[in-house]
């Protein structure tokens, strides 16, 4: 697996997601990790909502995760207002 940075292209100002490094197998494995909803940032397709829009956000791969790490967020960045 691995290790995804998902940035956001716009600024979605205060109380949003800016951000997320992921674990996936492919690249849209990991712009398709649904998010809970709520603020600026998300996106919804097909009846769920997803914290990063893939058309306004970039995906760079950053490395390769350990064998038994598990698919998800590693971490996020939340801009607070």
């Amino acid at each position: 697996m691995n290790i995804y940075l998902l940035e956001g292209l716009r600024d979605t100002g205060y109380d949003s997601y800016n951000g997320f490094v992921v674990i996936a197998d492919t690249e849209e494995e990991a712009r398709a990790l649904p998010g809970r909803g709520g603020d600026e940032s998300d996106f919804e397709q097909d009846g769920l909502t997803y914290w990063v829009n893939p058309k306004t956000s970039l995906c760079t791969l950053i490395g390769t995760a350990l064998p038994d790490a598990g698919r998800g967020i590693v971490i996020s960045d939340f801009r607070a207002g």
